[in-house]
């Protein structure tokens, strides 16, 4: 029986050389990787993408407070224009955002940004998001690769030190990133918790730079942007990994909005092996599918 090898089976400098799976091949195009691998998950989904000209049209605005309505349960008295401002208003280097139609239907959305801030007399990279999916489709793994394709992109035009910065209100989120990123370059995460002094020092640096009311508590920094819930999150967690019951444990609140600050090193050779692994595993399976 042939069976494709996993990403994590190969080396970094091996995918470097162009040398893999036991002899030559061609040097990876990553944009091709993980254009591939987006299309490969959800291909029913269609997608348009906003630049920052775009983010003041109408048709984007009431698409996104659509949207947030459905997904979120927005707090009493805020209106829908207060809820979308943190989405397409801000100081940020570089915002896109990016719409999931199904039939022509809008499902869900995806906010990118870029900042470039100081962190001990050094200019970073800080990439955040805002993301929500209708909950039918939250199964499909849609924003990871599009989010890791622009900031890919960023990288490669603004080299330097770059981090991944979030307020994770739900497990499924927090899952993701960390699924996404070396057990070294993340934090906070149930093995490092205590001892990754110097990225919970840089998170709540992130945390003060956004002016975040950021409390400490059982060892996470915890936020509540305001904006409201996941709706069903207050739903039982069937089929939880290590993970996720690691968010439930430290963010008991995340039922009313609370969220884990959490941040993330951005490296490409982890992203290029993690987006290579989902490809060659969905070829697996579709491989043994037809047999």
């Amino acid at each position: 029986m042939n069976v494709l090898p996993t990403a994590s089976t190969l080396k970094i400098d091996s995918l470097r050389q162009g040398k893999a799976f036991g002899g030559e091949i061609p040097i990876i195009n990553p944009m091709v990787v993980l254009y591939s691998v987006n299309m490969e998950v959800a291909p029913m989904l269609k997608v348009k993408v906003f630049g920052e000209s775009d983010l003041l049209l109408s048709q984007v605005a009431d698409t996104l407070k659509s949207l947030h309505e459905k997904i979120f349960l927005t707090p009493p008295g805020m209106t829908p224009d207060e809820v979308i401002e943190s989405y397409i208003n801000s100081p940020a280097e570089v915002r896109k955002v990016v719409i999931y139609y199904d039939d022509g239907k809008p499902v869900g959305f995806l906010c990118m940004q870029r900042y470039s801030i100081a962190i001990d007399s050094e200019r970073v990279n800080v990439f955040r998001s805002q993301a929500g999916l209708l909950e039918k489709y939250r199964k499909y793994n849609v924003v990871n690769f599009r989010y890791m394709r622009f900031i890919f992109s960023e990288v490669l035009f603004n080299p330097g030190k770059s981090y991944f910065f979030a307020v994770c209100i739900h497990p499924s989120s927090y899952r993701a990133i960390v699924r996404n990123a070396a057990s070294q370059n993340i934090w906070p995460t149930q093995g490092n918790l205590a001892s990754n002094i110097a990225m919970k020092k840089l998170c709540a640096k992130i945390c003060c730079f956004f002016d975040l009311e950021a409390h400490h508590r059982d060892g996470v920094f915890i936020h509540n942007d305001g904006l409201g819930p996941t709706r069903g999150a207050n739903e039982c967690q069937d089929n939880i990994n290590d993970d996720a019951a690691f968010f439930l444990r430290k963010n008991r609140g995340y039922i009313h909005g609370d969220g884990i600050a959490v941040i993330a090193k951005v490296c490409i050779g982890d992203m290029l092996l993690r987006a290579l692994n989902q490809l060659l595993r969905k070829a697996n399976r579709k491989m043994h599918a037809s047999r």
